[in-house]
């Protein structure tokens, strides 16, 4: 699991839960996360995402900013190193939690399912009977 601060020279970062839902709605899946290594424009946006200055309501004090303009590249990299764990942590986490519920849901889909397939047969043999009781 990443670290929850990250230190810069000036500041320290704090991965809140806000800061990682707004990360986490720029992928539609999973795939686009492979695109955060090579995606300079996705990149300089979860940058700024992460280092903008925020007010107390999370809003970003000054949106037009471009605060990876303020990062060396070793600072950059690194920087996207742990932005990129939490992510992959955020999905993974995601993805336990929705196979556990699968799991717990299964009996009940089955039973639901045995019971809708008596239910299309006890349907099925009235119709027999109805038309039958016709001839």
């Amino acid at each position: 699991m990443a670290e929850e601060i990250y230190k810069l020279k000036d500041r320290e970062i704090k991965m809140t839960y806000g800061l990682l839902q707004i990360l986490a709605s720029r992928f539609t899946d999973l795939g686009q996360i492979e695109n955060l290594n090579i995606d300079s424009t996705l990149q300089n946006e979860v940058i700024n995402e992460v280092l903008a200055e925020r007010d107390e309501d999370g809003q970003k004090k000054n949106p037009k900013k471009d605060y990876s303009m303020t990062l060396t590249v070793s600072e950059g990299e690194s920087l996207m190193e742990w932005i990129s764990g939490h992510i992959i942590d955020f999905f993974i986490s995601r993805l336990q939690a929705q196979t556990a519920t699968a799991e717990k849901l299964k009996p009940l889909v089955e039973e639901l399912q045995k019971t809708i397939a008596e239910v299309q047969e006890a349907n099925n043999q009235s119709k027999l009977q109805q038309t039958g009781s016709k001839a």
